[in-house]
């Protein structure tokens, strides 16, 4: 199964690390359903400026199968290993 690599994830300080899944599936343009597989390659604190201080995330993400070449589409790049 490929992987895709998301990066530049932004969230507030404040948001849940859980619905950090809903946020990569949005950017994509899919359902939080349609990710079998995902995890955090890192994880920065980017406080540039002092009242919107965020975290900027690098995921991988497994979604379906059918799911690839579309994705590639809108560039979304494999993750290679």
């Amino acid at each position: 199964m490929k992987k895709i690599v998301i990066h530049e994830l932004a969230a507030s300080v404040y948001e849940n690390e859980s619905n950090i899944l809903q946020l990569a599936a949005k950017k994509m343009g899919i359902l939080p359903e349609q990710i079998q597989r995902w995890g955090i390659l890192r994880k920065s604190l980017d406080a540039r400026k002092k009242n919107d201080i965020l975290y900027k995330y690098s995921l991988w993400i497994q979604p379906e199968e059918k799911l690839i070449p579309r994705l590639e589409k809108k560039d979304l790049k494999p993750m290679k290993p």
